[in-house]
């Protein structure tokens, strides 16, 4: 998912358009992936507030890094 939000998708072949015939850098996929990304890290953040076992708080700190490297790449 983090290529979606710097680089397009693979062409079929070197003599294909993009295997959807969208150009992400030119429509709002990126705009709505990141509100989709900023929705989940809000309920994510949400959630590790809660009584949590381990596994449960492990992997959602593990999904809200994801997020937050996807969202600010540089951080």
């Amino acid at each position: 998912t983090a290529w979606l939000m710097t680089e397009e998708p693979p062409a079929l072949s070197r003599f294909a358009a993009p295997a959807n015939g969208v150009k992400v850098s030119q429509s709002d996929i990126r705009a709505y992936a990141r509100g989709e990304l900023g929705i989940l890290q809000r309920d994510i953040g949400q959630a590790l507030n809660r009584r949590l076992n381990a596994a449960t708080r492990v992997h959602l700190q593990d999904a809200l890094a994801r997020i937050d490297h996807i969202l600010d790449p540089e951080d």
